[in-house]
């Protein structure tokens, strides 16, 4: 009777770790596969759960840091502005300070220029570094 028990509990447990693939789940399936041998032995239904316990806690100690380490976290990288073009659309002043310039994706960004060159509403630039929300411009080459 309990060899179905086990069998259904490992089933259910990789179907649960299938979907959410966080190895949470997977150390079940070895400590009911485990169980489901004890049953098959023909040991009592504590001797099963004491296993059942004993088998998932030791996978999960042992082989969780091991897997972590193979498991590919997805990396988030922060879209660039860097290479694009864009035009003045409030002027850049040589002190240093920021004005605006306009992305082709009529988005509108603070900017300075590079060298410190001041730059009128209208010059086209190009993006040579961004600085959290800031762009460093230089003046597009003709």
């Amino acid at each position: 009777m309990y060899i179905y028990v086990w069998l259904a509990v490992a089933a259910a447990m990789a179907v649960v770790e299938a979907f959410t693939q966080g190895l949470v789940t997977v150390w079940f399936v070895a400590g009911a596969l485990a169980s489901f041998v004890a049953a098959l032995a023909g040991a009592n239904v504590v001797v099963q759960m004491v296993l059942f316990l004993v088998v998932s806690v030791v996978c999960l100690v042992a082989l969780r840091p091991f897997a972590l380490r193979f498991r590919r976290a997805p990396q988030a990288t922060e879209p660039t502005m860097v290479g694009k073009a864009a035009v003045v659309c409030e002027p850049l002043s040589a002190d240093g300070m920021t004005g605006r310039v306009r992305t082709s994706q009529s988005m509108t960004w603070k900017a300075c220029t590079q060298n410190g060159e001041a730059l009128p509403i209208g010059t086209p630039v190009v993006v040579v570094a961004q600085d959290s929300a800031k762009l460093i411009v230089e003046r597009k080459p003709s």
